[in-house]
C-alpha cells in the first residue's frame, strides 16, 4: 500500500533521523529569540530572505527533475497548483492566537503538513509553516518554552513524516512529470505570499541584500 512505511527502513536510518532531529531542534532552540524579534521588529526583511531562498529554488528543482518535455496534463496541473496557491494567499484566515481547541488543532495538522512534505524536493517545512501562518506562532511557543504548543507540533511531525513518506515516494515515481510540475506550481505561487513589498528606505534595502543572498545559497547548496 503507498499509506505504508517500513519499521524496518525506519529502524536501519534512526541514527541518522535522531541526528537530524537533535540539529533542527538546537538550531530552532537557538536562534527563536533572534528569529521571534526579527519577525516582530522587522519581518520584511527576513521574508525577504525566505523569498530568495524560494526564488533560488525554482530552477534548481526544474534542473533535478529532467523534465525534457511539458505535456498539456503537466502544464494544467501546476498552472492549477500555481493558482490554488495565490488563492490561499488571499483567501486564508489569520491563524488562531491563543490555545483554544482550535489553535491546539491547527498547530498539530500544521506540523503534520511541515514534515510530511519535507520529502518533497524543493520544499521545507518553514516555507509550509510560513504559507500556513504558523511560523511565527511556532517560533514564539519555542523561544517561551511552551511545552503543549511544542509537543502538539511534534507529534504532528512524526505522523506526518511516518504518513507521508511513502505516499511521496510512490507518487514521484509514478507519475514523476506530474508531480514536479505540481511542486514548480507550489513554488511559485507561495512567493506571492513571501514577497513583503519594497519601500525607499534601509530596511528595503536591507531585505534586497537579504534576497540576493537567500537566492545565492540556494544555488550553492546545489552545487554542494
Amino acid at each position: 500500500s503507498i499509506f505504508t512505511f517500513s519499521f524496518k527502513e525506519i529502524s536501519k536510518n534512526l541514527g541518522f533521523l535522531i541526528k537530524i532531529g537533535i540539529g533542527v531542534i538546537l538550531g530552532v532552540a537557538s536562534l527563536s529569540k533572534f528569529l521571534e524579534y526579527a519577525l516582530t521588529a522587522s519581518p520584511q526583511p527576513v521574508f525577504m530572505f525566505f523569498f530568495g531562498l524560494i526564488l533560488g529554488s525554482i530552477p534548481i528543482v526544474f534542473k533535478i527533475s529532467n523534465i525534457k518535455k511539458i505535456h498539456w496534463p503537466e502544464a494544467i496541473v501546476g498552472l492549477v497548483t500555481l493558482c490554488s496557491m495565490i488563492a490561499l494567499f488571499f483567501l486564508s484566515p489569520p491563524p488562531p492566537t491563543d490555545e483554544t481547541t482550535n489553535s491546539i488543532l491547527f498547530f498539530g495538522i500544521s506540523g503534520f503538513i511541515a514534515a510530511g512534505t519535507m520529502v518533497i524536493p524543493g520544499i521545507s517545512g518553514s516555507l509550509i509553516l510560513l504559507y500556513l501562518g504558523a511560523y511565527k506562532p511556532i517560533v514564539h511557543a519555542i523561544s517561551s518554552f511552551n511545552i503543549q504548543i511544542i509537543g502538539i507540533v511534534g507529534l504532528g511531525a512524526i505522523c506526518g513524516i511516518l504518513f507521508f513518506s511513502s505516499f511521496i515516494h510512490w507518487l514521484f515515481k509514478k507519475y514523476h512529470n506530474i508531480a514536479y510540475m505540481a511542486v514548480m506550481g507550489f513554488l511559485v505561487g507561495s512567493l506571492f505570499k513571501l514577497w513583503p513589498g519594497i519601500a525607499l528606505d534601509i530596511s528595503s534595502l536591507l531585505s534586497v541584500c537579504l534576497g540576493i543572498s537567500g537566492y545565492f545559497i540556494a544555488t550553492l547548496l546545489q552545487k554542494e
